[in-house]
Parts: structure tokens; sequence; C-alpha cells
């Protein structure tokens, strides 16, 4: 059995160092980490939260001639809320000695401004975009998980929740731990506007809540303000950096 500091690992996790032994260290907890914090947050939503065997994966009559069938495929895993919903998740785990990475910084003003300038790229790479990447194929159209009949996949489907969970700090106001970004998916053969969660729920100040304010208009690529997302940031997973040793909790 190997014993080891969570604390002590997620500074590793949060500090451009060497590449090698974190990244190894990455791949094999970050994923696990991520799943669990996440399950975590929906329960201290009050959802009864269950992991499902198997990995969501791309439907293929949702394409055709007009939207070919790109290379992503497969997403990282299923939950199940309360007993009927479904969420689709897609994990980066990608630390700060990531090729693109950097310090992930102690003070919460500039952790706030670290989390939206990451909000701000990932928007541009991954969400305003024509192209399908490792991340916004949280918007693939999905096949239903292979235990539900037809009937109860007709059902679940269309409440299906999606979410993108990032390692390193990202978020659209700099505070909140869950934000809306909506994007295109394809169902038979044509673009539709899906929204996905992009979950970051380690190491954001708390702050009071932020009212939700929706977009005047509709289109892909637009992003919502979180509801509450603030408001639960104390009391579940999200604490100051400066409180590191704390944030073992969430194992």
């Amino acid at each position: 059995m190997v014993a080891y500091s969570i604390s002590a690992l997620i500074r590793r996790f949060d500090t451009h160092t060497d590449t090698a032994v974190t990244g190894t260290l990455g791949k094999f907890l970050g994923e696990a980490i991520l799943l669990e914090a996440l399950s975590h947050s929906f329960a201290a939503d009050g959802h009864a939260v269950t992991m499902l065997p198997g990995q969501p994966t791309r439907d293929d009559t949702a394409f055709g001639t007009s939207c070919p069938r790109p290379k992503e495929r497969d997403l990282d895993a299923w939950l199940l809320l309360d007993g009927s919903q479904f969420v689709a998740v897609e994990c980066k785990h990608r630390t700060a000695s990531s090729f693109d990475g950097s310090t992930v910084p102690d003070d919460p003003e500039q952790l706030a401004a670290y989390a939206r300038r990451r909000w701000t790229t990932l928007k541009a790479d991954h969400i305003d975009t024509d192209d399908w990447t490792d991340h916004n194929k949280v918007y693939l159209p999905l096949r239903p998980p292979a235990s539900l009949s037809p009937a109860a996949a007709a059902r679940a489907m269309p409440e299906l929740r999606r979410v993108l969970a990032i390692w390193r700090p990202v978020s659209r106001d700099g505070v909140s731990f869950m934000s809306e970004a909506t994007s295109t998916s394809v169902s038979n053969d044509q673009l539709t506007p899906v929204t996905a969660e992009v979950f970051f729920g380690i190491s954001l100040p708390a702050v009071p809540a932020q009212p939700r304010r929706n977009p005047p208009g509709h289109k892909p690529g637009r992003d919502r303000e979180p509801a509450e997302g603030s408001r639960r940031t104390h009391r579940i997973l999200t604490v100051r950096h400066a409180e590191r040793p704390a944030r073992q909790d969430f194992l």
C-alpha cells in the first residue's frame, strides 16, 4: 500500500515543476480526484450520486453528409443523480506543469484573475470554434447508457446533463466553481445548440452569490451566469489556497 499526502499532492499539481513525475501522478490520480470532487458537489446540492460502469460514447447515427463524424469519440464517466438523471462527464486533469501551464496563484485576487483568463482561453479554443477538440467533445451526441431500455432512454436522454471537469482554475466570473457555456452538437445531421457545465471545484475563493442573468437572444457559443454557484463555494470542496491542507476533505 502506498500512502501520500493529499494536500502535498494538490500543491504539486498546482505548481509548475518537473513534468515527468507530476504528469505521471496526474495521469493516475487526477481523473479520480475530479470525479470525486464533482460527486461531492452534486451531493452537497442534495442529490444522491451513483457512478455507473462504462463511458459515454458518441452516437454515430447523428452524423451524416452535412455534419461528418469526428475522430473524438468517448467521454470519461457516467454519473446518475437521484436514480433518474444522467450526467456525462469529461475530465481534463492537466496540471500546472502541462505544456501550457503556470503555477496557480495563492492570492485570492490573482487566483480569480487566473481563473477568468483560463475561461477566456477555454472559450476561444474549445467552445467558440467550429472544430471538435478534446475539450468540446463534451458536446458530442451520445448513445444512452447500455443498461437503459429504449423507452427509458427516450425519457432520460433529453434531460441529460453534460459536465466538463477541469483541474486548473477556470471560471467565467473568477469565483464560481460551476459555469455554463453553450456550443453546438449534432442531431439528425444538423447542428443544434447544447449547454454544458464547466466544473472547477478545487481552490476558488468564496464570495457572495451572483444572480443569474440570461443573455439577450440565444446562439451557440454564448455562456450564462451560474445559478447560486458562488453561494455554495464556501461549503464544499472549494477553499482558499491559503487553507490548502483542508482541501483533503473532498476525498
